[in-house]
């Protein structure tokens, strides 16, 4: 899962590189890499601490259902809202790339 968030964020900020430095918003690349970083920064942030503790409650709650027995697949089931906040966070991101064009609104987005 850690490959593909790495992954998902280097190919977002290059695109970005390529949006950003266009008309009309012309930024250079310093302040494209800025922009780009603050978004992944806090959502590393928030999803490292909602993510431990969401697979905590997920492997608890399932031990309880299994005799008290944690078994390590337990921690999977936290995948699949991870994903879907990934991907839905960024598809409104690029959407608000193409509707918006002050960098102020996007930023915000």
């Amino acid at each position: 899962m850690w490959s593909v968030i790495f992954t998902w964020t280097i190919l977002l900020s290059t695109v970005a590189s390529q949006i950003f430095t266009a008309p009309p918003w012309s930024m250079s690349t310093v302040a494209v890499d800025n922009l780009t970083g603050i978004a992944p920064f806090i959502g590393s942030v928030l999803g490292t601490v909602m993510g431990g503790w969401a697979r905590d409650l997920s492997s608890k709650l399932m031990a309880s259902r299994n005799k008290g027995v944690c078994e390590p697949e337990y921690r999977l089931l936290v995948i699949l809202p991870a994903t879907m906040a990934m991907a839905a966070g960024t598809l409104i991101g690029l959407f608000s790339i193409e509707v918006f064009r002050d960098v102020g609104r996007i930023v915000l987005s």
